[in-house]
């Protein structure tokens, strides 16, 4: 029975006059409306642990790093683990890059808050960036022989080889995506800059 149910056949017992009121006669009651606070949804903020479902069993963990208009910046951690819980062998394999997506999969519960540590920022950096492809806009904007990075305030860095490759900028295996309702990262072609709240989760099963 939902709440506005019960209200309205609250609503019969009142008007028959088998409950008595002290301030209003039976006749005089013509509604009855259900308050009932709305759901509390849970936002993800920085320090929040994440269990991640992996497509082949047990939990990707993560921690969210920051909130920006790229979307929710995580810092992913190397391995699995059974149970959805960030132990200590998982804490000393955090990956290098953080990752941007949205937080509908966390408002909706498909990836659960697990745990809450402050501590675990200091693992990723503090404006995690976006990166963009060599000649991603030519004549507006300059990315370099090898392209740049982007922090949340627009300002670009060009990257050298090295990081090219780590990201996987060089051999193209760099990739934004879109996130699937039932969790699973769905590859999607290219937005850039802050249009897009879903960015970069390449890779989790890897």
């Amino acid at each position: 029975m939902t709440p506005q149910q019960f209200a309205s056949a609250l609503l019969q017992v009142l008007q028959s006059g088998r409950i008595i009121l002290a301030d209003v006669a039976p006749a005089d009651i013509r509604k009855l409306t259900a308050d009932v606070p709305k759901k509390r949804i849970a936002k993800p903020r920085p320090g929040d642990v994440l269990a991640i479902p992996a497509k082949d069993g047990g939990y990707h963990m993560a921690v969210v790093v920051a909130q920006n208009c790229f979307g929710c910046a995580l810092g992913l951690f190397h391995g699995t683990s059974a149970q959805g819980q960030l132990d200590a062998d998982l804490r000393r394999s955090p990956r290098k890059y953080p990752v941007h997506t949205g937080d509908d999969l966390v408002t909706n519960g498909t990836w659960k808050i697990v745990d809450h540590d402050d501590r675990l920022l200091a693992l990723f950096p503090s404006d995690p960036v976006i990166y963009h492809r060599p000649n991603a806009w030519p004549g507006i904007a300059d990315t370099g022989q090898f392209g740049a990075a982007e922090t949340s305030d627009g300002t670009l860095r060009l990257i050298g080889p090295d990081e090219a490759r780590e990201v996987g900028l060089e051999d193209g295996t760099y990739q934004q995506v879109w996130l699937a309702a039932n969790g699973v990262a769905n590859k999607s072609v290219g937005s850039e800059g802050c249009e897009s709240p879903y960015h970069q989760l390449p890779g989790l099963d890897g």
